[in-house]
Parts: structure tokens; C-alpha cells; sequence
């Protein structure tokens, strides 16, 4: 008989077996290298992609208006496509932005595809119609009047109207921006609004007059140019600002070159003048000067990493100079060319040159590309995409080239 014992130890159970981890096999393993390589590979085709699309299209594309345009245009346009009807008698001014045409009358302001298809339309009631554009921003106002309106390319974002009457303005990418006004008690004062339309610097200018700003891409800085008087002998002052920092701007002394046009180049600051052009750095240091040498400036256009100036050689005639200029006021390219200049414009696809019954467009390096006769009563020219766009009276004439 089996004997039972009350305390005895019981049995130590048996530990189960751990199980031996498979390796791979040589197929799996070149299955999963093959799995990441395509993963690898979907990402890079991607990347590159975007790049390639950025580089073609611009950043005015990388957006879901824009990639809806794109698709709009490639798909539904033609070359005999006819061009939007002009909004008003007489233009006043035409900027490029990005691929698209914005056109300013006296009666309203137009954004235009490169195809010459109408994206946006809007009348301005401005007496003096004047306009700025940086991105996709675009500020339309009155000079020597008080409205203003701040649109982006889908349309308006605000209005108002200024204290005092408006000598000149600019605007940043993010919708920022800067104007000068005449003033009660001063000269002049220069109102910032930040990206959300509030106003959170103001200074005023009791001994210079302020006649010009121009705003740095991301509204972080802006400058404006002052005009004093001593003995009888006028001098430029620009006058170099921090917005964020509530301080005094920075004064740079320019002498008595009279200057017409101030833009942000990066960091720095491009002054085309009568007698020369000057590249100042964001400490108000001249970095370069570009000398007329006596040739009379006849008209100029900016991007933002060009300047191109136009010259009449003799100061009159046909005989007239082309110079681009790069970044940092070095020069990059020049050309001759006979022409009875009327305007110049300079984009992403060229430089356009309007004369009184031809348009020229040069390359970046400007080398002539191509010339086509057009109307008489031309006033404005800028080329997009394949597109040439002449601006008339009343009138929008497109040519393909």
C-alpha cells in the first residue's frame, strides 16, 4: 500500500520549455530589405517631387488654390484662350507674383493667371490708386488720400483708412505692413501693423521728411528714406527699423543722391537712385554702390534677388543700356538694345522690355530672346510662363513665345 506523508515537500513543478526563436530564412530577410529599399524609395521620389515642383512652379503653387489653378490651367486652357477683360480705362501699374499678373487700374485691381485667365477682381475707390505686393499679399491704397485695402490672392483680408493722408506703404508675405503718412503736429508719422492687422509701432518724424518704405519679406524689419534740407542742399537719410524692438531706427547718412526706390533683398536693403544704386547690409553699412557713370535712368524693376535698370545712353534716342543687377548690387549681366523705351518688367521667366511698337524679352542673363510688334498705346509689359502680356488702353493683348 502507497504511503501518503502529510508533510512531505511537494514536487517542484517542471519549467515549461522556452521556445527557440526562428531565425529568418534567406528569402525573409530579402524580402524586408526589399521592403525598406521601396519605402526608402517612396519617400526620396516624394521629396525630390516637391522640390522639383517648387523649383518649377514656385511657392505660390504649394498651396490648394494654387495646386487647383495648376490642374485648371494644364487641363482646360489653350494658347488661343482669350485673356480676362481689363477693369478699367488706363493702367496704372503691373507686378508679378509668383506665376500670376496683378494688374492695377484706376478704376479696380485684377490678379490674372499666366494664362491671362481672371482668379480675382475688385474695385478699389481709390482717387490716387497706388499699389505694393510681397508673396501673396497685396496692398492696395490712396496715396495723398486715406483708404487702403490688404488683399490676399483669395481675396480681401481688411480695409481701413489712415488718420492722415498716405505718402507711401509697403507689406510683408504675412500680410504686415508699414505706412507713411503726413502728420498734425510732425512731418510725418510711420504706423506698423503686425499680421494681424493691429498697430504696434508708431514713430514720428520731426525734422525729415518720409517719402518711401519698403518691408523685409517676413515683415520682421522695414526701412524708410527721409529727405532733410541744410543750407540749401538736400540729403537722403535712411532710416532702418525694428519693429519689435519699440527703439529709435537706424540712421545711415546717403548723401545727396536722390532715391526713388527702397526693397529687401534677404538682408539687405536696395536703394536705386538718380546717380546710382546702393546696397546697404541691416547695420546700414554700404555694402555696394553701382554707378550710372553719367547714363540717364530711364526705368527699373525688382525681384527678389534681382534689380534690372534701364539707361538711355545719350539721355535721348533709341539707344538705351540694360543691367541686372544680383542680390548684393554686383553686377550680373548687361545689354544694349534699340528701343523707344516705355516700361521694363522683371520675373521668374525673363525680363520684358516695352517700346512704342515692339516687346523684347531677354533671358535672366539677358539674352535676347525674342521680339514681337504691338500696338501703339501700350503702356505696361511683363511675360509669364510662355506669355507675353501687353497692357493698353483698356485693353490686355496676350502674345506667345
Amino acid at each position: 500500500m502507497e504511503e501518503k506523508y502529510l508533510n512531505a515537500p511537494a514536487e517542484e513543478p517542471e519549467e515549461p520549455e522556452t521556445p527557440q526563436r526562428r531565425e529568418p530564412t534567406r528569402e525573409e530577410k530579402a524580402k524586408k530589405r526589399r521592403r525598406k529599399r521601396i519605402l526608402k524609395a517612396v519617400f526620396w521620389i516624394a521629396v525630390l517631387g516637391v522640390a522639383a515642383w517648387f523649383f518649377l512652379f514656385g511657392n505660390d503653387v504649394i498651396s490648394f488654390r494654387g495646386i487647383k489653378n495648376f490642374f485648371i490651367e494644364t487641363f482646360t486652357t489653350t494658347k488661343d484662350d482669350q485673356v480676362a477683360t481689363l477693369n478699367g480705362t488706363s493702367v496704372i501699374d503691373v507686378r508679378l507674383m509668383g506665376s500670376d499678373v496683378l494688374v492695377l487700374s484706376d478704376i479696380g485691381v485684377m490678379l490674372m493667371s499666366g494664362s491671362g485667365r481672371e482668379l480675382l477682381t475688385a474695385q478699389h475707390g481709390c482717387a490716387s490708386p497706388a499699389v505694393v505686393s510681397c508673396g501673396d499679399r497685396f496692398l492696395v491704397f490712396d496715396r495723398g488720400g486715406a483708404r487702403w485695402e490688404l488683399y490676399s490672392k483669395d481675396g480681401l483680408m481688411r480695409e481701413g483708412a489712415a488718420e492722415y493722408d498716405i505718402i507711401d506703404a509697403a507689406v510683408a508675405s504675412n500680410g504686415a505692413m508699414a505706412l507713411v503718412t503726413s502728420s498734425k503736429s510732425y512731418h510725418n508719422e510711420v504706423h506698423y501693423y503686425d499680421s494681424d492687422g493691429a498697430e504696434t509701432y508708431v514713430w514720428y518724424s520731426a525734422d525729415n521728411y518720409i517719402y518711401k518704405v519698403g518691408m523685409r519679406y517676413n515683415g520682421k524689419a522695414f526701412t524708410a528714406l527721409g529727405m532733410s534740407s541744410d543750407g540749401g542742399e538736400s540729403a537722403v537719410i535712411a532710416f532702418m527699423f525694428d519693429p519689435r524692438s519699440k527703439n529709435e531706427p537706424f540712421r545711415a547718412q546717403l548723401g545727396g543722391n536722390i532715391f526713388y526706390y527702397v526693397s529687401y533683398k534677404g538682408s539687405n536693403v536696395t536703394l536705386i537712385g538718380a546717380e546710382s544704386a546702393v546696397t546697404l547690409n541691416d547695420e546700414g553699412e554700404t555694402e555696394n554702390t553701382y554707378d550710372y557713370e553719367g547714363m540717364a535712368l530711364k526705368g527699373y524693376s525688382a525681384t527678389d534677388d534681382r534689380t534690372v535698370l534701364v539707361f538711355s545712353k545719350y539721355g535721348v534716342g533709341r539707344d538705351h543700356t540694360v543691367v541686372s543687377l544680383d542680390s548684393d548690387g554686383e553686377l550680373y549681366a548687361s545689354a544694349d538694345v534699340s528701343v523707344d523705351f516705355r516700361s521694363v518688367s522683371a520675373g521668374k521667366s525673363g525680363v520684358t522690355l516695352l517700346g512704342s511698337h515692339e516687346v523684347f524679352v531677354f533671358s535672366k542673363k539677358l539674352e535676347q530672346e525674342s521680339e514681337s510688334e504691338t500696338s501703339a498705346d501700350g503702356s505696361f509689359a511683363c511675360i509669364s510662363g510662355d506669355n507675353v502680356f501687353v497692357f493698353g488702353v483698356g485693353s490686355i493683348t496676350k502674345i506667345a513665345v
